[in-house]
């Protein structure tokens, strides 16, 4: 599981250290871990690493304010990468701030990380990083699947412009 998702994502923790649940976590997916970081430091490493993912591990209330800032200014630059955050024990009154400030996606966790990152976050990468498989024939014909009409026909609204 492990080798199929390195170095694709960066997570992000606000706090100085980590923790035994974030650790966890980081032994699931192996991304490189930013602790503490300044906007400017989390700008840089998202231009270094080029990363599709961001996840950034809220655990406790003080954090979050540092958490919105980096998140907005990432919200400011664009769309990409994704931005995932996962709270552990948190109120679930945070969820709509976090989104505001521009989040994609938002998990809650109890504790059991085995089955985040199972059942939300393996589907959620794969989800953006594969392409559908083909296991059909491929229909190759010389007309057009689509075609337009083969009358002129008049428009069916009351209001013609003058």
């Amino acid at each position: 599981m492990v080798s199929e998702i390195t170095s694709r994502g960066l997570i992000i923790a606000p706090g100085r250290c980590t923790s035994d649940l974030l650790d966890e976590l980081i032994s699931h997916l192996d991304w490189p871990v930013l602790v503490q970081p300044s906007v400017r430091l989390l700008l840089q490493e998202v231009e270094v690493t080029s990363p599709i993912f961001l996840l950034f591990w809220l655990e406790q209330a003080h954090e979050i304010t540092q958490t919105l800032q980096l998140i907005a200014r990432l919200r400011d630059r664009g769309p990409r990468p994704y931005r995932i955050a996962v709270a552990h024990q948190l109120n679930a009154e945070i969820e709509p701030t976090i989104r505001a400030a521009g989040i994609h996606s938002f998990f809650r966790t109890s504790g059991n990380i085995t089955t985040l990152v199972r059942d939300a976050l393996l589907p959620l990468l794969f989800g953006q990083r594969q392409s559908a498989a083909t296991k059909h024939a491929v229909v190759v014909t010389g007309k057009p699947l689509a075609r337009a009409p083969t009358s002129v026909r008049p428009s069916p609204a009351e209001i013609h412009p003058p």
